[in-house]
């Protein structure tokens, strides 16, 4: 709890839905909170984190839709959009060493470690493939608060390194087409029934989760 009795600002955060779809199995990659993380500790998320800095900077190719970047609460700010998009990635190969983007013969210029490998094999993000799923603000009530946004991609546009950071753990795939037998926030959820409805329909309606009045609203 937030004991200071100030509403602490949420900070901008973002993570890749990565899912891999057979004959109407559907299943997302998550990964377990270690015992020591600060934010719910022992919960499944998805491969995720914080904006940086070097996420605005990394080359990238093709754009978000104008629908996504309106609906994604940046103030319609198209640099924000892109770098939180750019977080996602970003995260996806620290967390769980999946690499998303296209390698062109055109150099980078290697000015960031967090961005190193991109660089180095001159791999571009196609961020015009991510498919943006909603957002959501953490209660103001934590001392911990992040406002962040889902993005989802199919595995087959990845490739697999050896290298993660380690801050996941028991990271597996969860069917969808199953009861959901693991620990994970409503946040979680309600990504996964917007990716589940857009995989099954083809309509995609991205979701915002925020607290007013410590009363959990979906819209």
């Amino acid at each position: 709890m937030n004991r200071t009795g100030k509403i602490i600002r949420p900070v901008d955060a973002a993570s890749l839905v990565i899912y891999k779809k057979k004959e109407g199995q559907i299943k997302v990659l998550m990964g377990r909170r270690g015992n020591s993380a600060k934010f719910q500790p022992g919960y499944y998320v998805f491969p995720g984190g914080v904006k940086e800095r070097t996420d605005y900077t990394t080359n990238f190719i093709n754009h978000l839709d104008k629908k996504s970047i309106k609906d994604m609460g940046v103030s319609n700010s198209i640099s924000k959009a892109h770098a939180l998009a750019m977080t996602s990635i970003r995260e996806a190969y620290e967390e769980a060493g999946l690499v998303f983007g296209i390698q062109l013969s055109v150099n980078q210029k290697k000015s960031n470690k967090n961005w190193r490998f991109f660089q180095e094999n001159n791999i571009y993000p196609d961020l015009g493939t991510l498919e943006y799923l909603g957002r959501a603000i953490t209660p103001s009530y934590l001392p911990i608060r992040y406002h962040a946004r889902f993005f989802s991609i199919n595995l087959e546009n990845l490739f697999c390194t050896s290298k993660i950071d380690g801050e996941l753990e028991d990271i597996k795939w969860i069917d969808l087409n199953k009861p959901l037998k693991i620990k994970m926030m409503g946040v979680q959820e309600m990504i996964l029934k917007v990716l589940k409805t857009r995989l099954q329909t083809g309509k995609l309606a991205p979701k915002f989760l925020f607290f007013k009045w410590n009363k959990k609203n979906i819209v």
